[in-house]
């Protein structure tokens, strides 16, 4: 999507559907009421007595009609425009919004990645830096440590009881392996949702080592660059590798 293809709808105001009372629609009402309102026991005077009714009180209550009806008018006129003026407003913050956005506006872009971030829980912690480069997201994404996987496994036993075991190095590692990676494409599909102006992400994905001397540095241990229209492309039935492993990595 383009800016030029951002739609800036309009409300279209609607005219007051009731029509204006007329005198003989007034007229014909009257006659209704003076019906039901007038007894005679000489019915034959009962006619004349319902036009006299009608005639005595048709232009107060004709006048009445009309002056309720172009108040009513008055109060659906004054809503309708104050629905076009908001929907305008409304329009109008969206169509800069998006147009901010599709902009890689990095002021916008933050706040709606910050926004993203504060709802993403996870059972270890993270921590990534971000920055914008023309059209592509920069990501540093500080890793969960191999200590954070499980290193425990339930397993019940043949008398009904659940025995809690040490898991294999081997499951560990492998469990470690699948995260790290998953990560990279879990934050790729939704920081491209959050930032949908960008046609690549990189992530570059650290943890932290000792180094010869016993201190603690942090480690880089991929990047990995995803294309947009790559990343939308992408069978979820493949594994985690297959998917991490189809986008380039480029030497940071």
């Amino acid at each position: 999507e383009s800016i030029s293809d951002i739609k800036n709808d309009k409300y279209v105001i609607q005219k007051y559907s009731i029509p204006i009372p007329t005198e003989e629609g007034a007229r014909l009402e009257l006659q209704e009421k003076g019906k039901k309102e007038i007894s005679s026991l000489q019915f034959w005077k009962k006619s004349q007595l319902i036009e006299e009714y009608v005639q005595k009180n048709l232009k107060e209550y004709f006048e009445n009609k009309l002056t309720e009806w172009e108040s009513e008018k008055e109060i659906f006129d004054r809503e309708e425009k104050e629905k076009f003026l908001k929907y305008q407003e409304e329009c109008e913050q969206n169509f800069l919004y998006q147009t901010k956005i599709l902009n890689n506006d990095e002021t916008l872009v933050g706040e709606v990645i910050e926004q993203w971030l504060n709802t993403v829980e996870f059972p270890f912690d993270f921590a990534i830096n971000y920055g914008i480069k023309g059209n592509e997201l920069l990501i540093d994404l500080d890793l969960p440590e191999i200590e954070d996987m499980p290193l425990e496994y339930a397993q019940k036993m043949a008398n009904g009881t659940v025995k809690v075991k040490p898991r294999a190095k081997k499951d560990i590692k492998e469990d470690y392996f699948k995260c790290v990676l998953g990560l990279a494409i879990f934050f790729a599909t939704h920081l491209m949702n959050c930032a949908f102006g960008m046609e690549q992400i990189t992530i570059s994905a650290y943890t932290q080592r000792p180094d010869n001397k016993g201190l603690i540095n942090d480690d880089y241990i991929y990047s990995v660059k995803f294309e947009r229209d790559k990343l939308c492309a992408i069978n979820l039935n493949d594994s985690v590798s297959d998917i991490f492993f189809g986008f380039s990595h480029p030497n940071r």
